[in-house]
């Protein structure tokens, strides 16, 4: 028997449930781990908020490189490239107990480009605590799609 998480995300990939897929759940309950065997299977793009709003910056400055070819990755190319990769994670949203404008626009753009497209945005923290740390309009975005809370024992340490 298929277990819910997988129903889910086969419903949303089938297009029954609505894009984005917010995997909210305490640390160790397999959000990430889903949204990493998901891009396994589909291919696409993975960040932490942290990592994005890291990488536009070192865009924005001329100082991000692509790690293939050496050349260097402008911010724009890179926004394309996320706008049309087949798959975003955006992995750890809230990690932080502030976020600064720049990391908020950069979590909201993605949330935006992606809109109704494959993203899935994994946090800690409920949806009521990520409007606190960010607004309104980025988890309205976010309750607009499929949001599932996992739940159960931190994984890491049943081993």
């Amino acid at each position: 028997m298929e277990n819910h998480l997988g129903r889910v995300i086969r419903d949303c990939v089938d297009g029954s449930l609505p894009w984005p897929l917010v995997l909210i759940g305490k640390p160790g309950t397999g959000k990430t781990c889903a949204a990493l065997c998901l891009l396994d299977h589909a291919g696409g793009l993975y960040f932490t908020a942290a990592g994005l709003a890291g990488k536009i910056l070192l865009a924005y400055k001329g100082e991000l490189y692509n790690p293939d070819s050496k050349l260097r990755v402008s911010a724009a190319s890179l926004w394309e490239e996320i706008a049309r990769t087949t798959l975003v994670v955006l992995d750890e949203l809230g990690a932080r107990q502030r976020v600064s404008d720049h990391a908020y626009e950069c979590v909201y753009r993605v949330v935006d480009e992606r809109s109704g497209r494959p993203l899935v945005v994994g946090s800690n923290l409920s949806l009521d605590v990520l409007a606190g740390l960010y607004d309104d309009r980025l988890t309205s975005r976010l309750a607009a799609g499929t949001v599932l809370e996992l739940t159960g024992p931190d994984r890491r340490l049943l081993r």
